[in-house]
This record gives C-alpha cells, structure tokens and sequence, in this order.
C-alpha cells in the first residue's frame, strides 16, 4: 500500500505541473 500511495502522489503533482 506504501507503493501505491506514493505513485499516486506522485501522479496527482504530475497532473497539476
């Protein structure tokens, strides 16, 4: 779940750049 949280993290920064 770790991996998961930091992936979507990750993609919800993306989205916003």
């Amino acid at each position: 779940m770790s991996l998961d949280l930091g992936i979507t993290r990750e993609t919800s920064i993306s989205s916003h750049a």
